[in-house]
Order: structure tokens, then C-alpha cells, then sequence
């Protein structure tokens, strides 16, 4: 459900063909998600005052109201006169709907799973990574369409059906339990094999939406639908390895993976949100989310227009889309073991992360300043590589540095404000001056007969810019803001050493 704000490059083109807009007012449409995230802090504020099922129900309700008439107006089933405004609204409530959701189940997940949580954590921000992908797989493989014909915007209304269904479906069962309850049920699958069996689930989504940029088909999308369906089996109940609980009739699954688990220290910057803006960490992990973000959002703003942009042979955006969505979830999904692995058990704070990723995501720009498709494409996937990797890895981080008490309001700050000032200084006011200026001349032969501009030169039309110098600039400079964010990065690495030693102990 929230992972469907990625997925903007999906349909931005036909939305363009639809509404006559311009190549500037297609860009100021794809900030509406990002920049509404300087907002999306509250949601984490109203969930630690209501309820999770308040939160979902209400998270559903914004998204099938900004996705179906953000569909309507698509097709001018609703007139306006000013198209570009409205859309930016109903982008921006749709975001801010998901991020009900993003603040209840990533608040849910944190304190439920303690021992476990940075496992579980980045299974379910795979998924969100994937979404986008799986999303515009699904409905490609059913639905076969040109990218750029108003055909397309029907993906709209197919979103709003998912998103007002699902989290209204789970909303009574998505809640913190008390410690002796979480494990009550006994299930089929044992416990040492639920998380295995979750990564391997993931892994098979994620290698089954890759696969289907070849040729979406029917075939795909039912195979995905059987995959999404999947992790029901997770619920099967079963009698094996069940004990009684003394003084009760109740019987819970005895659970041998926590038996000899460490007690857990408290970290000497636990606070909410005031108290975490005194503290000087915050202001360098905002920063090191502020550098991936902006370098990730950057292509999910301007996919689009990239794809379309290249030169050599035409990548469809719903293509690029699916890979920048499944290397998400790939990175998403490594994640929490990979850092538990590397750092954490290591004595190395689980924060060094964050100058790695800063170094991938320069490493992707780099590779996308280079001519033709083939450096789109691997740059598009360690971009996502490195953006997906960054939400997993802040859940932990800020649960582990301010507490989990407040954990939905504390994170939904580094969610959200960070990427909305990205989008706005580098995935707007960055792109469109560099594409701009590379904007004017004659596009060529080669434009007639193909949306891709063809190696005869370099040059635009009709407002367009086609050549691969429309971004290259922009990619070099977002190089250098990764470079000077990995040093930012270090610092807070050295840091929080005190932090992780005085949780997980001395060595």
C-alpha cells in the first residue's frame, strides 16, 4: 500500500498526454509525495494519541479518495481549469495517507518483535520497496497498454482499490501486544523457520517482478498475486511444541529462540521528538537521510523523463520503474542482517551504515552521467539499491538511539523531512535547471520515429530535451553531495559508539 508513492513515474507520462502538460508542471506534479512529508510527522504524533486502527482506517480512507478522483481529473471526468494544482493535492493526500500507514505498522513492528526486530523490519520495508513494482507488473501483465496512453491512468483507480481495501482488512489485528501474548498461537510452521520462510517469500517476489520486465504478461501477474498470497501460510495453526502456562488453561508456543536472549541496556539519548532536536546526532543523521533520500527521490521525480530522454534504445518507464523497485526491496530486505552481521555484532555501531550507502548511491549517479540505456539501467538499480536500504536501516537507528516509546513520532521526522527538501532543492529545482538548459534545439531524425533520441546527436523539441546531457550535470552534482554527506556520516559514526556500547554492552 504505501510503497504505491514510488510509483508516479509509472503513469507521469501518460498524465502528461491527458492533461497537455508541460515538461516543468509533469516534475512539479511528481513532488507532491515528497514534499507533503514535511507534514507527515504528524501522523506519528496522532498515532501515539489514538489508535492503530484509528490511524489505518483513516491512512485508507485519504488514499481511495486522492487516487480515485486523481483518476477522474486524469481522464477530465472531472473539468478544471487548473489541472497542476490539483493533482499536486491529491498527490500530496495520497502520500499522506500512506504515511498512516508507514507510522502504524513500522511502530507496531518494533515493539512487537524486540529480539527479532531488525529482521522483521526489513522484510516489511522489502515489501513497501517492492510495492511499486509488483503494483505496475500486476496491472501491466492484466492490463497491457502503451506507457504514454491515457489507458494508463486507469492504474490509478486500481491503486485506490488496494489502498482503501487492505488496511481497513487489517486494522483490527494491527496492534502492540503484551509481552504474554505475543506468541499464543501455535502455528504450523515453527518459529526457528517463520523468518527463513519470510525471506524466501520476499526473495521469490522480488526475482518474479525482476523477471517480468521482459515481457508482462497474465502469466506474471497471476504469479505474483500467488506470491503476495502467500505469507497467509504463516497463520496455519498447529498443536506441536505447546506448553501451559501456569495458573491459566492457556496454551502458547514454547519459543526457544529468545531463551538466551541479552538484556538490552537503554541508550542515553531515549527521548521524543523535543528532546531528540537538542541532541547534536540528530542533526547528522538528518543530514545522511537527507543525502540518500534526495539522491533516490530524484529518480523517482524524474524516471520518467530520463527514460524518455536517453539515447539508444527506448527502456520503457514501467521497466524502469520495476527495477529501481525491486532493487529496493532487495536492499531493504538485506538489510537488518547484513548490519547485524557487520556492525552491530562486531561492536561497530549499526550507524556506519549510513556513510556505505551514501557512497553506493554517488557511485549510481556516476554511473547514470554515462551515455545509453545500459547505464541507466545499473545506475537506476544501485540507486534503488542504496535508497531502499536507508528506511530499514533509520527504523533501527532511531529506535535504537532515541527509544522505542515514541518511536512512530520520532521516526516519521527522518521519513518524511529530509526527502521533502530533497525533492524540492535537488529533484526539482536541480533537475529542471540543468534540463532546461540542454532544452531548445533540433531533436533530430530519429525523434519522429521514437520517444528515445537516437545517437545522431544531442538536442530537444517542443519543450523536450532529448539527449543524455539532459541530466548529466545533475547527477554529477548529486555525486558530490553524497561525497561530502559520507563525511557527515563518519562523524556520527564515531559518535554514537557510546550510544550502541551502553545497549548491546562494551564488546
Amino acid at each position: 500500500v504505501t510503497g504505491f508513492i514510488y510509483a508516479y513515474s509509472t503513469y507521469s507520462n501518460a498524465l502528461q498526454t491527458a492533461l497537455g502538460l508541460s515538461e516543468a508542471e509533469k516534475e512539479t506534479i511528481g513532488m507532491a509525495a515528497p514534499v507533503s512529508n514535511l507534514l507527515t510527522w504528524t501522523c506519528g504524533i496522532i498515532l501515539d494519541r489514538t489508535s492503530e486502527r484509528f490511524c489505518c482506517v483513516l491512512g485508507a480512507l485519504l488514499m481511495a479518495i486522492a487516487y480515485t478522483v486523481y483518476g477522474l481529473v486524469g481522464f477530465k471526468w472531472i473539468s478544471t481549469e487548473s489541472p497542476v494544482p490539483l493533482c499536486f493535492a491529491l498527490g500530496a493526500l495520497g502520500n499522506y495517507g500512506a504515511s498512516f500507514m508507514v507510522a502504524t505498522v513500522f511502530s507496531v513492528l518494533a515493539k512487537n518483535f524486540v529480539a527479532q526486530r531488525s529482521s522483521v523490519v526489513s522484510v516489511a520495508k522489502s515489501w513497501v520497496g517492492t510495492a511499486a513494482g509488483v503494483g505496475t507488473a500486476i496491472y501491466t501483465g492484466f492490463f497491457p497498454d502503451d506507457g504514454d496512453s491515457t489507458a494508463r491512468l486507469r492504474f490509478l483507480f486500481f491503486v485506490a482499490a488496494i489502498c482503501g481495501v487492505l488496511p481497513v482488512a487489517i486494522s483490527g489485528i494491527l496492534k502492540p501486544l503484551p509481552e504474554e501474548q505475543r506468541s499464543q498461537r501455535p502455528l504450523a510452521i515453527p518459529h526457528a523457520w517463520r523468518l527463513p520462510t519470510c525471506y524466501g517469500i520476499s526473495l521469490v517476489l522480488i526475482g518474479t517482478t525482476l523477471i517480468s520486465t521482459t515481457g508482462p504478461n497474465v502469466g506474471f501477474s497471476v504469479a505474483l498475486l500467488v506470491v503476495l498470497a502467500s505469507p497467509l501460510m504463516l497463520l496455519l495453526p498447529s498443536r506441536r511444541d505447546l506448553k501451559l502456562v501456569p495458573d491459566t488453561t492457556t496454551l502458547i508456543e514454547w519459543d526457544r529462540s529468545d531463551a538466551n536472549e541479552p538484556e538490552l541496556g537503554r541508550s542515553p539519548l531515549e527521548s521524543g521528538p523535543v528532546g531528540m532536536l537538542k541532541c547534536v546526532d540528530f542533526y547528522l543523521l538528518f543530514a545522511a537521510t537527507f543525502a540518500i533520500q534526495s539522491g533516490g527521490l530524484f529518480l523517482t521525480t524524474n524516471l520518467g523523463s530520463m527514460v524518455e530522454s536517453r539515447t539508444g534504445p527506448c527502456v520503457e518507464s514501467a521497466t524502469a520503474v520495476t527495477i529501481f523497485s525491486c532493487f529496493q526491496g532487495l536492499s531493504r530486505l538485506v538489510t537488518g542482517f547484513v548490519t547485524d552481521r557487520l556492525f552491530v555484532s562486531r561492536g561497530v555501531p549499526r550507524t556506519a551504515g549510513f556513510p556505505i550507502l551514501m557512497l553506493l548511491m554517488a557511485c549510481a549517479h556516476g554511473v547514470l552521467a554515462v551515455r545509453g540505456p545500459i547505464a541507466l539501467i545499473a545506475g537506476t538499480a544501485l540507486s534503488g539499491a542504496a535508497f531502499g536500504a536507508v528506511y530499514p536501516l533509520l527504523v533501527l537507528a532511531v529506535t535504537e538511539m532515541f527509544g522505542q516509546e515514541y518511536i512512530a513520532s520520532n521516526y516519521m521526522v527522518f521519513d518524511g523531512i529530509p526527502g521533502a527538501i530533497g525533492v524540492v532543492l535537488i529533484a526539482k529545482v536541480l533537475a529542471s535547471r540543468v534540463y532546461s538548459a540542454h532544452t531548445g534545439l533540433d531533436p533530430g531524425s530519429g525523434d519522429d520515429e521514437s520517444r528515445c533520441y537516437d545517437e545522431s546527436g544531442s538536442g530537444s523539441g517542443q519543450g523536450k530535451c532529448f539527449g543524455d546531457e539532459c541530466f548529466r550535470l545533475a547527477h554529477l552534482a548529486i555525486v558530490g553531495v553524497e561525497l561530502l554527506g559520507c563525511t557527515l556520516g563518519v562523524v556520527l559514526m564515531i559518535r554514537t559508539r557510546n550510544v550502541y556500547a551502553a545497549i548491546f554492552g562494551q564488546n
